[in-house]
């Protein structure tokens, strides 16, 4: 699980590959920032969701 702050709303989102990334918040395209390794215990969520579960969860928040 990886992690990128928006340069554009400075909100933080969370995903498992860097490329293709859009802002959930802002939607703005910040493949080309980097991402961060999410450390405790976010860091193997993905390994009881899916992605897009994961987003749709975020998403509400």
């Amino acid at each position: 699980m990886k992690k990128k702050k928006c340069p554009s709303c400075g909100k933080t989102s969370y995903g498992s590959r860097d490329e293709n990334w859009h802002c959930p918040y802002c939607g703005k395209d910040i493949s080309d920032v980097p991402s961060e390794p999410v450390e405790g215990d976010m860091a193997e969520i993905h390994d009881i969701l899916s992605e897009e579960e994961i987003i749709r969860i975020l998403k509400g928040l």
